[in-house]
């Protein structure tokens, strides 16, 4: 047990480590992007991506995720789900191609035709990469796995933020997912000593399992991309822009902490998936960090919106407020359901994943359909938040059957950083219309600095607060918090005093 969560503790470390440096490389070139491109350069780049993916998730078996959780793996497992690989991008690829002259007729731009060329060739090459690096996740090397990303994702950057000061359009962002893909498969080759070759044998058994995989992966791209797609046919470039460059404001520090855990996890219940209680304690203890971090992001990005817009974008994007606000708290509930897959793909039930996010994209399509046609943007925004609230419900209630959690222990969980949360919210509207506010110099930027530690300051002093009124229970986030405060500030203090 214990060394089960040392393993989860250092490879959580890693992988939120490795998502930190690539989204904050992401979110500062996209606050760089932002000042030197259009909306409608991103909206534009928005529409292709959106088919891109598409075509990309109609060859994604999820080979992955079959390689990390068996147990046995072999050397003719690799090799096979490498040639697949391989083939289908080549398929991918050809169809991206093809498919460029038909998207620019139906959106009416035909600037979108050689960007599906780019594209296209962009998708060919990345099915070459090393199927080695699978280990990276299997055996939990995720030092490893940093070496990958980061350095390619640090090229795809500096190309994108050249291209937008040299030509300043589009192709900027292009050539950036382009040089970025190129270069993953380059370090895969020099990371990983393992050499694939062409095999065809453990096709069957392959395919037997990735076939849910492929199911969740068009559901996936349904609950990704549906609200690009038809916001850009319904409401265009400029809505579309709009709603794409604030989804990835709004949910970026949630994802940014959320989705790192999912994938450190999943290796780590793949090992402990035997014992019922031990998987159950880990899963708990995973969901009430999310949590405790997630909340007071999202909650507090809801409340500085206002000011977070202007300063980060610029006042062209002032119409992105209140998309903000509600995606954002989205984004905070998207968050909490982020350790449900793993835990069913751990229990090799990859059929439940698909039956989750089945409904989710049922829902969502449902609810753009109502939103979208009578507010735009901002409707799309509504509609992924009613998404993620009705579907939160659901995800918990089952994964908390599967692991026989009471919905009395679950709520325990969301209890305190909810309430601090909401305290939290309160205090920042209110010193954010306050007197000492206008009096600030550089308005925007003062008063975003201010409401920021207003902020933290709040949620972190009520969160305590309750931990104490509630009986300072261990094993909860507020203890490791305090115990990490402690040791911090009063340790020195001790020994200097014996």
């Amino acid at each position: 047990m214990k060394e089960w969560k040392k393993e989860l503790a250092k490879s959580g470390v890693w992988v939120l480590f490795i998502s930190h440096t690539i989204k904050i490389l992401a979110f500062l070139s996209t606050i760089v992007l932002a000042r030197l491109l259009s909306p409608a350069d991103f909206g534009i780049v928005a529409m292709a991506t959106a088919v891109v993916m598409l075509v990309e998730m109609l060859g994604d078996f999820g080979f992955h995720v079959y390689l990390v959780q068996k147990k046995d793996l072999q050397k003719e497992d690799l090799d096979t789900a490498w040639t697949f690989q391989v083939l289908l991008a080549v398929a991918q690829g050809l169809m991206i191609i093809g498919a460029g002259g038909y998207v620019a007729s139906f959106y009416g731009e035909p600037r979108l035709a050689p960007v599906f060329y780019a594209l296209g060739a962009t998708v060919f090459l990345g099915g070459f990469r090393n199927i080695g690096i699978v280990s990276f996740q299997k055996d939990l090397k995720f030092h490893l796995e940093f070496f990958l990303r980061v350095p390619s994702k640090v090229i795809g950057v500096v190309t994108s933020l050249a291209l937008a000061y040299i030509r300043g359009d589009f192709w900027a962002l292009i050539l950036g997912i382009s040089s970025q893909r190129i270069a993953e498969v380059g370090a895969s080759y020099l990371l990983s000593p393992y050499r694939p070759r062409v095999n065809f044998q453990k096709a069957g058994e392959l395919f037997r399992f990735s076939k849910w995989l492929y199911m969740n992966t068009t559901f996936s791209f349904v609950l990704q991309r549906s609200p690009d797609l038809i916001l850009g046919k319904l409401a265009g470039q400029e809505a579309l822009g709009l709603f794409s460059v604030s989804h990835s404001v709004a949910t970026l520090p949630t994802s940014e902490f959320a989705d790192p855990i999912a994938r450190a996890t999943f290796p780590s219940y793949v090992k402990i998936r035997d014992d019922l209680s031990v998987l159950r304690e880990g899963y708990v203890k995973v969901l009430s960090l999310l949590a405790f971090f997630s909340m007071p992001m999202g909650v507090g990005i809801a409340a500085v919106a206002h000011v977070l817009v202007p300063v980060l974008l610029g006042p062209k994007w002032v119409e992105a407020v209140p998309l903000l606000q509600m995606l954002a708290l989205g984004g905070v509930l998207k968050s909490l359901q982020s350790n449900a897959p793993s835990i069913f793909l751990a229990q090799g039930k990859p059929w439940a994943v698909t039956g989750l996010w089945g409904v989710k994209a049922c829902v969502l399509l449902g609810t753009l359909s109502i939103f979208c046609p009578r507010a735009g943007a901002l409707g799309a925004a509504w509609a992924f938040l009613v998404t993620e609230a009705l579907i939160s419900l659901l995800v918990l209630g089952w994964v908390f059957q599967s692991l026989k959690i009471s919905w009395q222990a679950g709520l325990e969980l969301f209890a305190r950083p909810c309430a601090a949360a909401g305290f939290m919210y309160v205090v920042v509207t209110a010193m954010g219309a306050s007197r000492l506010v206008e009096r600030l110099p550089a308005k925007d930027g003062w008063t975003l600095a201010l409401l920021v530690l207003v902020g933290a300051a709040s949620y972190l002093s009520s969160v305590l607060g309750l931990w104490v009124l509630s009986g300072r229970r261990r094993s909860t986030p507020e203890s490791w918090l305090w115990g990490g405060v402690k040791s911090f500030l009063l340790d020195p203090i001790k020994g200097a005093w014996n």
